[in-house]
């Protein structure tokens, strides 16, 4: 019986050592093969130190911020690519500011206070853009005196040359032309002499640039990138209209061309006694002037000045509107269009007059009047 039990335990035995001798041995830490067996193409699978991680995608280089000056001197041009040109023509503190060429009747303004001066400012602001911008959206002034006390300006634009001042937030630059506008900054008294600094900040186009107070010959600096001009081309779909032949919309109106030109006065075509008359202020202007006929042929009298709308494309980039009139007399004078009905079956002679630079005329680039009447659209051609 004991001989049997040593015999079944020396058994057992063997084969435990057996087992032990023929198990692959373990990495205790992961329990992955220690051997080295070769990958293919001969690199080891032994995870070797200097094998090179792959690397995550680059960021790609921020473009950088562009940087526009940040100081002007009175004559500097501001230029804001097809936008517009703002140049300082003066600075100078005032109790009373007056038009630079006084009509008879004119604006002026006038501090109220002894113990106040305004400061004020002088702007030629030119329109680079294709359309008419509003005179109060194009830049905001605002005064700082040493170097912390804040003054914010309101403005004011010339018309009839110099004449008189008018409103900037109802009156429009229109595409090439300029503006000249005047800022007022009411100030106390002793910023005129206290010796203390005194900057007048532009804003324009999301830019701030201070005015250094000093004159220069003037410079072109550039204060932004340049934005493409929108191309004025719909009109070539339009129908074509040609002097003196009419065309006619059933139940509407019978539309004639009578003659365009361009002209800095505008009389009546029968002008007699005392007359109305239109005649451009600024020696760079000119009007393009077109008369039309218009036969009112609906059951209604028609208001002049709603007859049809006019305006004018110039080069296929710039837009400009006018303004109309209607002779009365037989021709010998002109009223206004919107106080005025053409009755069913009777013929108005409408007048539209739209200002423009000279260039207009002298360039050699294309004029195009576009002409809508009851929503339908043609062109004239000028050049």
């Amino acid at each position: 019986m004991r001989k049997t039990i040593q015999t079944w335990m020396i058994a057992m035995l063997v084969v435990l050592v057996a087992a032990a001798c023929g198990a692959p041995a373990k990495d205790g830490a992961n329990g992955s093969n220690a051997g080295s067996a070769k990958q293919e193409g001969g690199q080891s699978d032994s995870g070797n130190d200097d094998k090179e991680e792959p690397s995550a995608a680059e960021e790609p280089t921020p473009a950088p911020t562009p940087e526009y000056p940040s100081s002007f001197d009175i004559g500097d041009v501001l230029v804001f690519p097809n936008q517009y040109e703002i140049r300082m023509v003066s600075q100078q503190t005032a109790t009373k500011v007056v038009p630079p060429n006084p009509d008879d009747y004119y604006t002026y303004y006038e501090v109220k206070e002894t113990d106040k001066i305004y400061v004020h400012t002088v702007f030629n602001v030119k329109n680079l853009s294709g359309d008419s911008v509003a005179a109060d959206e194009v830049m905001d002034v605002k005064v700082v005196y040493d170097g912390k006390y804040e003054y914010s300006a309101f403005s004011t634009i010339e018309e009839r040359g110099g004449g008189d001042f008018t409103y900037t937030n109802i009156t429009g630059i229109a595409p090439l032309t300029e503006g000249v506008l005047h800022f007022l900054a009411e100030v106390p008294l002793e910023v005129k002499d206290s010796g203390k600094p005194v900057e007048v900040i532009v804003s324009a186009n999301g830019l701030e640039i201070t005015g250094t107070g000093n004159e220069s010959e003037g410079q072109r600096l550039v204060m932004g990138e340049e934005i493409e001009l929108q191309a004025k081309t719909a009109w070539k779909q339009y129908a074509p209209l040609a002097a003196g032949e009419p065309v006619t919309e059933e139940d509407y109106a019978e539309l004639t061309v009578l003659d365009a030109e361009f002209a800095t006065k505008v009389v009546p075509p029968k002008a007699s006694g005392y007359y109305s008359y239109y005649e451009v202020k600024e020696p760079a202007h000119t009007y393009a002037h077109v008369s039309f006929a218009f036969k009112n042929l609906a059951t209604a009298g028609k208001v002049a000045d709603e007859a049809i709308n006019v305006r004018l494309v110039y080069d296929n980039k710039y837009e400009y509107r006018g303004f109309s009139a209607i002779e009365e007399n037989n021709g010998a004078d002109f009223t206004y269009s919107n106080i005025t009905n053409i009755d069913p079956l009777t013929t108005g002679r409408l007048h539209y007059l739209i200002e423009v630079p000279a260039e207009v005329e002298t360039s050699g680039q294309p004029v195009v009047l576009v002409v809508q009447m009851n929503e339908t659209n043609y062109y004239y051609e000028m050049k």
